[in-house]
């Protein structure tokens, strides 16, 4: 696979990437530098302080080396629908609620927004094959992924099909301001989603407690996106 020429690490990580890569794509994996995914499902929230299940739509929207927006609405059961932006342009978190938008400065906050953007286009796989990005091998199907330049370490667990089952990381909860185990859960059933195969469901985790179950609907990979996107205006 031409595209392992790319990546960093020894013969035996490079060997179970490839593995992983073919179980996703065949041979065709995507250079990934920006990306537009929508998905449908449902997120566990606190409403009347009771934790409950609600319906969920999200559009997410990525561009490397590291911004993100997450556009959103939830609709609990008996009242009006509840809109929302987060984004993070590399530098600063922001999150919108109607009309008022927060900006978040702590380097913290920074760092865990950096991190878990960067973390979650790994699901895509292709992202681990960077210059900046080194893999090692720990185990039968398990593979460590870290950034040189800032040393975020993520551990990625494959099924015997070397489907991805998840991937984790400790990272800060921002909003219970407390580090936690942060993961990304994965159906092994694969869909193909406007060309591109992806889990069929993704699951978000703090520890074991799941805060939301996804499938993806459409995707666009490498679309031109404004860097004004990732700074709320």
């Amino acid at each position: 696979m031409q595209v392992l020429l790319l990546s960093r690490g020894d013969a035996a990580a490079k060997d179970l990437l490839r593995r992983v890569l073919a179980a996703r794509y065949g041979f065709g994996a995507p250079a990934l530098d920006s990306m537009i995914l929508s998905l449908k499902g449902r997120a566990r929230t606190k409403i009347a302080r009771i934790l409950t299940w609600v319906p969920l739509e999200t559009c997410v929207y990525f561009q490397t080396p590291m911004c993100a927006r997450w556009e959103y609405s939830i609709r609990p059961v008996g009242l009006p629908i509840s809109i929302g932006v987060h984004a993070y342009d590399g530098a600063l978190y922001r999150r919108k609620q109607g009309d008022h938008v927060e900006v978040h400065h702590p380097p913290a906050v920074h760092e865990a927004m950096r991190d878990r953007v960067w973390v979650s286009t790994l699901m895509m796989l292709s992202p681990l094959v960077r210059p900046e990005v080194e893999i090692r091998r720990d185990g039968d199907r398990v593979l460590t992924a870290s950034r040189i330049d800032t040393g975020t370490c993520v551990t990625m667990f494959f099924n015997d099909d070397y489907t991805l089952d998840h991937l984790e990381f400790q990272t800060l909860d921002i909003d219970a301001n407390e580090t936690k185990l942060y993961r990304l859960r994965f159906s092994r059933q694969q869909t193909d989603v406007g060309g591109i195969i992806l889990p069929s469901v993704i699951t978000m985790l703090w520890g074991e407690e799941p805060r939301y179950e996804l499938s993806p609907v459409s995707v666009e990979i490498n679309p031109t996106i404004d860097d004004e996107k990732f700074q709320m205006n």
